[in-house]
């Protein structure tokens, strides 16, 4: 009996017919992630306008020491506005990106990605990965957010870890920007071949 093969996008039956993977089911995940992440992000803001102080610390030099003070309902609302403008921008840009033109589309062997028969697919994994790039640039601003509020009730004399947050962040994108370079470039010589 011949093992399957695994494949980018999908895996080769017995046959050596391909079969792609649902494309659903990944970017199901990543919806369901975003939103979670949003949601709390926003539940968390709401949470705190009800504990913190009246007056909190809302900027911070490089060292992470407060420097700036506004109001807890402008800190809140900055809190829920910068939230939601991100979500609408990353949210926004994965529902278009079928509708994207290809001239727009920066992809290694765009031709062969963008033929009829894996455009499809090749949208779906695009949609996916904007995402997760959308779920962790979400979830660096909870962290900032938590932080902050942290030195504004006393628990913590400065933020905890702005630098850490942050470098883990663009290692993140980096690794994320390099995985959907090599997924791109190396599918099409695997499948080509």
């Amino acid at each position: 009996m011949k093992p399957r093969r695994r494949l980018a996008g999908g895996t080769t039956n017995r046959r050596g017919a391909h079969r792609t993977r649902p494309p659903m089911s990944n970017k199901a995940t990543a919806t369901f992630v975003f939103i979670f992440v949003f949601v709390t992000t926003v539940f968390y803001s709401l949470h705190c306008r009800s504990v913190l102080p009246d007056e909190v610390a809302s900027h911070f030099g490089a060292s992470g020491q407060p420097e700036g003070w506004s109001s807890r309902d402008s800190f809140v609302a900055m809190s829920l506005v910068t939230s939601s403008l991100c979500a609408l921008l990353f949210w926004g840009t994965a529902l278009c990106m079928a509708k994207v033109p290809d001239a727009f589309l920066n992809l290694p062997h765009k031709e062969f990605w963008l033929a009829p028969e894996r455009r499809q697919e090749t949208h779906d994994y695009l949609t996916t990965w904007s995402l997760g790039f959308a779920s962790a640039t979400m979830l660096l601003l909870l962290d900032m957010f938590r932080q902050t509020v942290r030195v504004n009730l006393g628990k913590a004399a400065a933020l905890e870890h702005p630098w850490v947050s942050l470098v883990v962040y663009l290692a993140f994108v980096t690794v994320w920007i390099g995985g959907l370079s090599w997924r791109f470039a190396r599918g099409a010589r695997k499948r080509a071949s």
